[in-house]
């Protein structure tokens, strides 16, 4: 992988253990480093919105560069809405209660047993 894609990379890993300066750093690094990069300005509006601050900006450039590539696009937006980081890196200590919760309704949510067997992994995982 590129030196940009290793940073959006551990980037992310930061994001997941709670470490969102660190975070941003690695996602603008990789931004600068390729600017053509989409998941790297998702990356960062996911840290931005954790943070409570405007993300509009990365989230605008993450759709325009994956224009042509919809199933890639809905990937990003489908990040974007979910935040798959984890609860803790979230800063929601009631997480775990809610996640649990979240595990027993997502199994109504639909008549697609794979799909949200789907989810479910994503949410348990942090992908």
């Amino acid at each position: 992988p590129t030196e940009a894609k290793a940073l959006n990379d551990r980037g992310w890993k930061h994001l997941c253990h709670g470490r969102r300066h660190e975070a941003l750093d690695d996602f603008s690094r990789a931004i600068e480093l390729d600017p053509n990069l989409a998941e790297a300005y998702n990356n960062r509006s996911i840290a931005r919105r954790i943070a409570d601050e405007d993300a509009a900006e990365d989230e605008d450039w993450a759709d325009a560069l994956t224009m042509h590539d919809l199933e890639a696009q809905m990937r990003l937006r489908q990040q974007r809405k979910w935040m798959c980081i984890g609860y803790s890196a979230r800063g929601e200590p009631e997480g775990e209660k809610t996640a649990a919760d979240a595990d027993f309704l997502i199994s109504f949510a639909s008549p697609d047993r794979e799909e949200n067997n789907r989810i479910l992994h994503e949410l348990k995982t942090g992908v």
